[in-house]
């Protein structure tokens, strides 16, 4: 197409035939009074006819001037140019201006004919460079040069194509309650014809149903049950919206949970020497239930079986505190009951009051005695010159 710019395009198209030659005139025999009018009536059509009828326009139009091209989406661009001129040259009539003809990208075939000076390039692909000229077309077919290229570029098309599929997908278990995702960064790939917008989130699936998006390559999911199966899928999403496929499944199943605690611990002291508790068993039992392990003041004292326990009290009339933890059959011990629940001060009953008695008689001498014993009455004896006593008795054994 650049070695024909300049060439000009001949249309062979049939030339329109003036009316004013092929229509017919009535025959009228004149008188001859009326003969010497014909000279006259001759010339009157001769110069009624048109300057053209005895000359065919074979002058091409002038060259389309100041042709612009400005793209208008990633798959339009509009074109303008002035206005060519069909002008009269060595005696012939103008057949006038029928139009224009779009070239694009050197085709010697037109792109598409216009009847006014400007016109779309549409179905065009997105960020790509195009070149076009223009020719006018008169009349009679004659075909003008081409005008000087133009180019205009196309807007780049918005971003349509989903990223890459995230890649190594990976789960592990962090207890028995939440696990840890990670999976390999996608990328949004490249197209000539439009923008790349970039990945800028994940979404995770947990058992097909969506679960959550995340912009990094790992995230966590919790408040999970133990001892159950879950799997998981992770697809990318780009900026345009545009989402990919979901990975392959990663699947994991949690271990048991640890034991609970007991509940319900209850304490009682039935004498100042003994401490008896009792406790609930807990709901779950992690891996399966092995023993209780009984804690006093924040040590250690003794591994049971049964939901009871008791001891004689190290002293009597103190206050101790006790806790009941959960063993299961992995050896994972379960955290100390709940304080406001298992704690139990312990508290014997009190002493008995003091005896105390307040006696006067004459006697001057305390010569009494007062046997041991829980139920013996002491002998007293005093003196005629006393003017009292103050007696206090205390026994050593109390139940």
């Amino acid at each position: 197409m650049a070695g024909n710019c300049s060439a000009r395009h001949q249309f062979h198209r049939p030339a329109p035939t003036p009316a004013l030659l092929t229509q017919k005139l009535p025959l009228k025999v004149m008188p001859p009074s009326e003969s010497k009018l014909v000279p006259l009536i001759l010339a009157a059509l001769l110069l009624a006819a048109p300057a053209w009828a005895g000359q065919k326009d074979t002058t091409p139009p002038t060259q389309p001037a100041n042709p612009t091209a400005l793209p208008a989406s990633c798959s339009q661009i509009n074109l303008s140019w002035d206005a060519s001129l069909d002008e009269a040259i060595n005696g012939q009539a103008a057949s006038g201006i029928q139009g224009y003809y779009l070239y694009f990208q050197g085709n010697a075939t037109a792109l598409k004919f216009v009847t006014s000076p400007n016109a779309t390039a549409t179905g065009l692909a997105g960020n790509t460079r195009y070149t076009f000229q223009i020719a006018a077309v008169d009349n009679s077919n004659n075909v003008s040069i081409l005008s000087v290229p133009v180019s205009a570029t196309t807007l780049p098309c918005s971003d349509t194509l989903a990223p890459s599929i995230p890649t190594g997908v990976t789960v592990s278990a962090l207890d028995c309650t939440q696990v840890s995702l990670s999976w390999q960064a996608s990328s949004d790939p490249t197209n000539p014809n439009q923008l790349v917008s970039g990945v800028s989130r994940y979404n995770l699936y947990r058992g097909g149903s969506f679960l959550k998006s995340v912009t990094g390559t790992g995230t966590s999911d919790a408040n999970l049950l133990g001892t159950t199966f879950y799997a998981y899928e992770v697809s990318a999403v780009d900026a345009a919206g545009n989402e990919s496929a979901r990975s392959t499944s990663a699947s994991i199943t949690l271990p048991p949970c640890p034991p609970d605690p007991p509940t319900g611990l209850f304490g009682t002291a039935p004498n100042c020497q003994r401490v008896e508790l009792s406790w609930s068993a807990p709901i779950n039992a992690g891996s399966g239930f092995a023993a209780y392990k009984v804690y006093r003041d924040g040590n250690f004292i003794e591994q049971v079986s049964n939901p009871s326990f008791s001891e004689s009290a190290p002293a009597p009339a103190s206050s101790y505190s006790y806790w009941i933890t959960t063993l299961d059959t992995w050896g994972r011990e379960s955290s100390l009951s709940s304080r406001s629940a298992s704690q139990c001060r312990v508290v014997p009953p009190p002493q008995p009051p003091i005896c105390e008695s307040i006696v006067r008689a004459p006697s001057s001498r305390f010569n009494g005695t007062a046997p041991q014993g829980p139920s013996t009455r002491p002998n007293v004896r005093w003196g005629s010159s006393a003017r009292g006593f103050r007696l206090m008795l205390q026994p050593q054994h109390w139940r």
